[in-house]
């Protein structure tokens, strides 16, 4: 069935959701209710879309692709939704018809660790298996296969990261303008390391949202990268 109108908006409007749970979760400290809450109002917007058939979605640079067709491009923020996801090398996204709250979290907490990390823990599938995802795929078109390896993961789920489970705890710890400062001095860093001019790029995206939470704009930022200072228009 060729997708409609009204399927690429409320494909729009349940990827806008996704959004939402990450500033969420960028601001709140894990476990926090409101996360919760982000989570089963983002599950609202993916619900209809699920009825007897998954959802598959192919991630480009500059956007989604629902089949052969452009995704709402009208929506900024669905643009930058995508990049961010093409920084993790997200190519293909499929979300299958028993999709729940709880692997939503689950999902964009994963989606949240740096690109460098994703890739050194065995790429994002990998990462979101370890997480005990099961209902959110990456990079895997074929259904049978991604239902075969379902059966497999929740027949025997595989040892969580013990890493990522022990610095979610010391998060737990801090007050979320705390954990704000963690994330944005860590990213300011980052970004003043950063030899790739692409990576770069990407990291001053994620940039401009801490500093709105901190209530800072990004020209109060001195940006320096090799040594030398970075004008931000």
């Amino acid at each position: 069935m060729e997708p409609t109108v009204e399927s690429h908006d409320s494909i729009a409007t349940a990827l806008i959701g996704l959004v939402k749970q990450i500033k969420a979760l960028r601001y709140y400290p894990p476990h926090h209710p409101a996360l919760q809450a982000a989570a089963r109002e983002s599950l609202k917007g993916f619900q209809p879309l699920l009825g007897e058939h998954p959802l598959c979605l192919t991630v480009r640079k500059d956007g989604f692709l629902v089949g052969e067709q452009p995704l709402a491009k009208t929506y900024q923020v669905l643009g930058q939704l995508a990049m961010f996801c093409f920084a993790r090398r997200i190519q293909y996204l499929t979300v299958l018809t028993d999709l729940s709250a709880a692997d939503l979290h689950r999902f964009v907490s994963c989606l949240l660790l740096d690109p460098q990390e994703i890739v050194s823990k065995g790429g994002m599938q990998t990462v979101l298996e370890h997480a005990g995802v099961t209902t959110i795929w990456i990079n895997e078109q074929d259904l049978d296969v991604i239902l075969e390896r379902k059966r497999q993961l929740e027949a025997h789920p595989p040892e969580a990261d013990l890493g990522t489970l022990a610095a979610n705890s010391k998060s737990d710890k801090m007050t979320p303008g705390q954990t704000q400062r963690l994330e944005l001095e860590k990213l300011l860093k980052l970004i003043e390391q950063e030899q790739d001019d692409q990576r770069f790029r990407q990291r001053l995206q994620e940039l401009i949202p801490l500093l709105r939470l901190n209530g800072m704009s990004i020209e109060t930022v001195p940006m320096r990268k090799n040594g030398l200072d970075i004008p931000i228009s």
